[in-house]
């Protein structure tokens, strides 16, 4: 703001700004954009850059003792005010042997008749989280999961880790996470096409859930 004078008057000169209504919507959405992309754990490119942010707190935390994985954490910024972010577990150990914990609940499965899940995720992903807070939780796994499958997490780092492990189950790569694989006691998968499609776990229902992998139960 300005002032001039005119006779004896000072006189105030507003400056007027002209905002482009065209330039104002490209900046909301440019910004929309990035927030929305940042918080996903689809595989996008905006994605795998706010996984970077992530990866080295949960590389870090899996290198402490052997069990400290699996213990709850705070909130990191994912979840919000969704209780599977704020205690959840990380189960997913980046110093595991993959291969070897594959193999064992493979032949587990293959010795109790039961089938297999094999849960491919990060701890950097509030989705592959949001399934550990479930499958974590004693009442849901004593009546959902131990009574009928041998059940292994893989993880994938930021992607990029492990993936051999889902070509061996016929998929080319890890597009979001978590990829979830259900497993016959012979080790067939049960579920290629839909493996793929848990990349939205935390906001699964509990009865969701439970009626997804009912449905992949060994049959008496």
């Amino acid at each position: 703001m300005a002032f001039t004078s005119l006779g004896d008057k000072p006189v105030c000169l507003e400056r007027k700004i002209d905002y482009n209504p065209l330039m104002l919507r490209f900046m909301f959405l440019l910004s929309a954009g990035f927030l929305l992309g940042a918080s996903s754990c689809a595989g996008t490119d905006l994605d795998h850059s706010a996984d970077k942010a992530h990866s080295s707190e949960a590389h870090a935390s899996d290198s402490h003792a052997s069990d400290a994985h699996l213990e709850p954490h705070a909130d990191d910024g994912h979840g919000g005010d969704d209780p599977h972010h704020k205690n959840s577990p990380r189960p997913y150990n980046a110093l595991a042997d993959a291969w070897v914990d594959l193999d064992a609940t493979i032949a587990a499965a293959k010795a109790s008749g039961k089938h297999a899940i094999i849960v491919m995720g990060a701890n950097w992903c509030h989705d592959s989280r949001g399934l550990a807070f479930h499958f974590e939780n004693p009442e849901f796994r004593a009546a959902h999961i131990t009574p009928y499958f041998e059940q292994v997490y893989i993880d994938v780092g930021e992607k990029n880790r492990n993936i051999d492990i889902a070509q061996k189950f016929g998929l080319e790569d890890i597009k979001g996470t978590p990829t979830i694989f259900v497993l016959s006691s012979e080790g067939d998968v049960l579920n290629l096409d839909t493996a793929p499609t848990w990349r939205n776990a935390a906001s699964r229902s509990k009865e969701d859930i439970v009626s997804y992998f009912r449905g992949f139960r060994p049959q008496p």
